[in-house]
């Protein structure tokens, strides 16, 4: 688990390290969700074995309210429309943080041990 003063350590880690660092807001407001992709590349390491030197790396990081309660609610009709309504914690968060790379046009999860070794 990553909190938000840890993120912004780490966003400042990357930004000081790669010249090419990006940082996308892609936030939702129902439900609400606070996420943030960071885009940068790797060099080449003989630490990191990710693929080709200057392949692009996303980190995925995500806040959003703990779900306290999830109710369901079915039409009683064949065939008919179910209804799904959540209640969120309005102080208490759930943190994640995601790897992946780009590989062939496409995003595939990655190793995160590997991006860490970079940093140690």
């Amino acid at each position: 688990m990553i909190n938000e003063e840890r993120w912004q350590e780490l966003k400042e880690r990357l930004q000081q390290k790669f010249s090419n660092f990006k940082l996308e807001d892609k936030s939702t407001t129902e439900p609400p969700v606070t996420q943030e992709y960071a885009y940068f590349s790797l060099p080449s390491s003989p630490r990191v074995r990710l693929g080709e030197a200057g392949q692009e790396i996303r980190l995925i990081w995500s806040k959003r309210p703990k779900v306290l309660d999830k109710k369901t609610h079915y039409s009683n009709r064949a065939g008919g429309d179910v209804q799904v309504d959540y209640q969120y914690a309005a102080d208490e968060y759930v943190y994640s943080l995601e790897a992946e790379q780009e590989l062939g046009g496409n995003w595939v999860k990655a190793d995160f041990n590997e991006i860490i070794n970079y940093f140690s």
